[in-house]
C-alpha cells in the first residue's frame, strides 16, 4: 500500500494504532473522517476513553507518514508540502498548519489539492488549454478550472463542498443495508454497538469500492445475529442511492463553468481526482453531462500526493557546503541567490549577489552535477553576477556554485547548490473566499476578493460607528469574516478585536476613519491589523479562532428564515432562473432533515448544516437582491388591499384614505427603486393593518400557528410550550386578546430577533 488510511485508534491498554493497523472492529470506536472537523475543538473519543481533537489526530497521521519515509529512505523529514481541499476555510487551514507542527514538521506551504493534481497531470504533458479538475475525495469535493498557457498554470475558478464525498456514499449504502435487514425481519439494534457499527461501515465501504470494476458484490453479515447472512449490492442500487449527491457535484461544476462563461467544448480535458471518481457511474455521468474527454493518465488515489511532490521539488532549499569540502580559506561567501525554480524553457537565468563579506572581489561559476554543463568562471561586478544555465534531460537539474578569490583560492559558500525543475510552473494559489471587516447593516466591507492570487494584501476603509470616549469603559468590536457573499451573516468569522476606551489616548468620534488591513499568505494564513489614523495606532486582530459548535435552535431559525426568504421571491423569479430556486428548496429540505439529527445530538451534522446553509444562502443572494424589491412591493400591495378590506369592515374611512395615499407612495418608491422608502410605507401600512387585524379570529389562529412553528428555536422549550398551551386554550374559548398576550410572551423564550438576523449586530464599524 502506497498510502496510509486516515484512521487512528487506541487499544484498551492505551497503545496507539494508526492507518491500516487501526482498521479492526475490536478497536472501535476509532477516529475516521475527522478531516471535516478540522478547525474545531470537537472531542473525538477513542476505544480507551481518551478524547482527541481533529488537529491532534491529523498530527498522528503525519507522524506515521514521517516514520514511513524514515523507514524507506533513512531520511529525517523536516520540510513538507501539505495539501488541503481548495475550499477549506481559514480555521481549517490554521489547524492543518498546527497539526504539522505537532508532528515535528515544517509546512513550507499548504497547497490546494486541485492545484497539486493539475500539476501532476500536466507536468509530463503540458498541452496548452483549459482544464477542469474534478476532485471527489473521501470527505470533500473540489472543482477547479485551470488554464495552461506559455508554460504557466493559472487557476481561473474554485468551487466545492467540504461535506460531500465517498463517506457520504458509504453512509447511504449502510442505511440501505440496515433497511434490508429490517425488511427481512431483523433487528437494526444488531448494529447499535460501536464494534458492530464499525464492522458494517467498513464492509459497506469495501463493497462500494469493489463495484468500481464489477457489477455486483456481497456484503456478508455472518458476524451478526440476523435472519439473513448476506445482501447483494449492485451497481444499479448504488446509483439509486447516490444519484442526488453526484447531481450536486455536477451542479457545482456547471456553476463554475458558467461563472467563467466557458462552454464544455472549451475544456481540453477533465482531470479525475479521488477514489470515488473510479466508480463507473461517476465517470459515465460526467461524460454524459459535459462531454469533456476524461483523463486516465494518473492514479486518482495518489495524483494529489504526486503533484505535491513535484511542487516540493521547486521549494528545495539551497544547501550548504559539507564540512568535508576542501577549501583554501576559512572565509565564507554568503550569496543572495535569485532563480526561477521551475522553467518551461531549455535555459534560464540565475543571478547572485554577495551578502558577506562586504566588498568581496573574486570569481564564481555554476556547474551541473551531471557534468554536462558549466558556465566558466565569471568575474564578480560590484559583488554580483548573472548567467544563463542550460537545463539537463532529467526532470530536476541540480547545480553547484563555486567561488574563488582573486588569488584563485577556492572558498566555502552558502548556499553551495540549487535545483531547477523543467516543466510547467505550478499555479499560484488563489483566495477561495472574500475577506473583510463587518460594518453596520450586517455587510462585509471587502478587503481581499475571492480569486485574488496569493499572497494577497487588501485594505478596507471604514469609519467608527459610534464615539468611543478615551478612558471610558466603552468598547468597539471589530469582526473579520470570510465568505462568498457580501452579507456577513452568510460568512464565517475568522478574526475579532475589541478596542476599549481605557486603552486609547484620545477619543475616537463617530465617523472617524479606520483602516482594516488584511494579508493572506500562500498557505491561507491571515494577518489582520486595524489602523486608527487619528491616534496613529495599529492593533493586531486575533485570527486563531476555532469554529464554534453550531447551536441547533439557531440552525433551525436560520433555515426557517432562509425558506421564508425563498418563498417571498419564488413567484417573481424569471423562468430561466427557476432551476436555482428548485435546487435551493431541495437543499433546504435536506438540511432540515439533518437538523433533526443535530437536535438528537449529532454534532458532526451541525457543522455540515452550518457550512452548507451558508453556501445556499450565498448562492441565493443574487436572486434575493434581484427580486426582493418586486417581492416586497407585492407583499405591501397585498397588505394594503387586505388592510383596506378591514377598514371597510370596521368603518374606518380615515384609515382607508391613508391607505390610498400610501399606495401612491409605494408606486413611487418602486419606480425609483427605493427599498428603504418601501420599508417605511410598509411600517405605516402595518400600523393601520394591526389596528383592525388584531380583532379578527384569523389573527388569533395565525398567532398560535407561528408559535407552534417556532418551537424548535425556543431557548427554554418547557416554558415555551406552556405559553403555546395557554394560547391554544385562549383560542379555544375565542379569547383573542388572550392569544395576543401569550404571543407577546412567547418572544421571551425565543432568540433575540436582531441577534438571529445578524450575529454581528454590535460591530463598531460602518462604511
Amino acid at each position: 500500500m502506497n498510502y496510509i488510511p486516515s484512521v487512528v485508534a487506541k487499544t484498551k491498554t492505551g497503545e496507539l494504532k494508526v492507518g491500516a493497523d487501526a482498521l479492526k472492529p475490536d478497536f472501535a470506536p476509532q477516529a475516521r473522517q475527522f478531516k471535516r472537523l478540522m478547525g474545531t475543538s470537537e472531542p473525538i473519543k477513542l476505544h480507551d476513553g481518551s478524547a482527541w481533537t481533529p488537529t491532534m489526530l491529523s498530527a498522528e497521521i503525519l507522524k506515521a507518514l514521517k516514520s514511513a519515509v524514515k523507514l524507506r529512505t533513512n531520511q529525517n523529514l523536516e520540510n513538507v508540502v501539505v495539501t488541503v481541499p481548495a475550499m477549506f476555510n481559514q480555521p481549517q487551514c490554521e489547524a492543518t498548519n498546527e497539526a504539522a507542527k505537532l508532528a515535528g514538521l515544517n509546512a513550507l506551504v499548504l497547497l490546494q489539492e486541485p492545484i497539486a493534481a493539475a500539476t501532476a497531470y500536466l507536468a509530463n504533458n503540458p498541452v496548452e488549454g483549459n482544464y477542469l479538475v474534478y476532485d471527489l475525495g473521501g470527505g470533500t469535493f473540489d472543482v477547479s478550472l485551470v488554464r495552461l498557457r506559455d508554460g504557466e498554470m493559472a487557476v481561473l475558478e474554485h468551487g466545492g463542498d467540504n461535506y460531500l464525498g465517498g463517506s457520504d456514499f458509504d453512509r447511504r449504502v449502510l442505511e440501505w443495508v440496515v433497511q434490508q435487514v429490517e425488511d427481512a425481519g431483523g433487528d437494526s439494534d444488531a448494529f447499535s454497538g460501536e464494534r458492530e457499527r464499525f464492522a458494517l461501515s467498513v464492509a459497506c465501504e469495501e463493497a462500494r469500492v469493489a463495484l468500481s470494476d464489477q457489477d455486483s458484490t456481497m456484503i456478508y453479515l455472518d458476524d451478526f445475529d440476523l435472519p439473513i447472512t448476506k445482501v447483494e449490492l449492485t451497481q444499479s442500487t448504488v446509483v439509486d442511492l447516490i444519484e442526488d449527491l453526484v447531481t450536486k457535484t455536477v451542479e457545482i461544476t456547471r456553476d463554475r463553468l458558467r461563472s467563467r462563461s466557458l462552454k464544455p467544448t472549451e475544456i481540453k480535458s477533465l482531470l479525475l481526482v479521488g477514489g470515488p471518481t473510479q466508480m463507473p457511474y461517476v465517470r459515465a455521468r460526467l461524460q454524459e453531462e459535459f462531454g469533456i474527454p476524461l483523463s486516465f493518465e494518473q492514479d486518482p488515489m495518489t495524483v494529489v500526493a504526486e503533484g505535491a511532490a513535484i511542487h516540493a521539488s521547486t521549494l528545495l532549499s539551497s544547501s550548504r557546503a559539507p564540512d568535508s569540502m576542501a577549501i583554501g580559506s576559512s572565509e565564507e561567501v554568503i550569496w543572495d541567490l535569485h532563480y526561477d525554480p521551475v522553467s518551461p524553457d531549455p535555459e534560464t537565468t540565475v543571478a547572485a549577489r554577495v551578502l558577506s563579506p562586504g566588498g568581496f572581489k573574486g570569481e564564481a561559476r555554476i556547474v551541473s552535477e551531471s557534468g554536462d554543463f558549466e558556465t566558466g568562471w565569471q568575474m564578480l561586478v560590484n559583488g554580483a553576477f548573472s548567467v544563463d544555465v542550460n537545463l539537463g534531460r532529467e526532470s530536476v537539474s541540480k547545480y553547484r556554485i563555486e567561488v574563488r578569490d582573486l588569488r584563485g583560492t577556492l572558498l566555502a559558500c552558502d548556499p553551495t547548490s540549487f535545483a531547477i525543475r523543467s516543466g510547467v510552473r505550478t499555479a499560484q494559489p488563489v483566495a477561495p473566499y472574500n475577506y473583510g471587516p463587518v460594518v453596520q447593516g450586517g455587510k462585509m466591507k471587502l478587503a481581499v476578493k475571492a480569486g485574488s492570487p496569493l499572497p494577497a494584501n487588501g485594505t478596507a476603509e471604514c469609519a467608527m460607528a459610534e464615539t468611543l470616549v478615551a478612558g471610558s469603559p466603552g468598547e468597539c468590536r471589530i469582526y473579520i469574516v470570510e465568505g462568498n457573499s457580501e452579507h456577513a451573516t452568510e460568512a464565517l468569522q475568522v478574526g475579532a478585536l475589541t478596542i476599549r476606551g481605557a486603552e486609547i489616548p484620545r477619543t475616537l468620534k463617530a465617523g472617524e476613519k479606520v483602516e482594516v488591513r488584511i494579508r493572506i499568505d500562500e498557505s491561507r494564513r491571515i494577518k489582520a491589523r486595524v489602523y486608527f489614523p487619528l491616534i496613529d495606532e495599529e492593533r493586531l486582530v486575533e485570527t486563531s479562532i476555532l469554529i464554534d459548535a453550531p447551536d441547533p435552535q439557531a440552525l433551525s431559525a436560520a433555515l426557517t428564515e432562509t425558506r421564508l426568504g425563498l418563498a417571498r421571491i419564488e413567484d417573481h423569479v424569471a423562468p430561466e432562473e427557476q432551476d436555482l430556486v428548485i435546487r435551493a428548496d431541495r437543499e433546504i429540505e435536506r438540511l432540515e432533515a439533518l437538523v433533526e439529527k443535530v437536535h438528537e445530538g449529532a454534532v458532526d451534522e451541525g457543522y455540515q448544516v452550518h457550512k452548507q446553509l451558508s453556501d445556499t444562502q450565498a448562492a441565493l443572494r443574487p436572486l434575493r437582491d434581484r427580486y426582493e424589491v418586486k417581492a416586497l412591493y407585492a407583499e405591501i400591495a397585498g397588505r394594503i388591499e387586505y388592510a383596506t378590506t378591514l377598514c371597510q369592515r370596521y368603518g374606518d374611512s380615515m384609515g382607508e384614505a391613508k391607505l390610498a395615499d400610501l399606495t401612491k407612495d409605494l408606486d413611487k418608491a418602486l419606480r425609483l427603486g427605493q427599498r428603504d422608502a418601501m420599508e417605511g410605507v410598509k411600517n405605516r401600512v402595518m400600523e393601520i393593518f394591526w389596528e383592525h387585524y388584531g380583532k379578527t379570529k384569523e389573527c388569533a389562529e395565525y398567532q398560535v400557528q407561528w408559535m407552534r412553528e417556532a418551537a424548535s428555536a425556543a431557548t427554554d422549550p418547557v416554558s415555551y410550550h406552556e405559553v403555546v398551551r395557554r394560547a391554544q386554550e385562549a383560542l379555544d374559548r375565542d379569547d383573542r386578546e388572550g392569544v395576543l398576550l401569550q404571543a407577546s410572551r412567547a418572544w421571551d423564550f425565543l432568540p433575540d430577533r436582531e441577534r438571529m438576523r445578524n450575529r454581528f449586530f454590535d460591530t463598531g464599524l460602518r462604511s
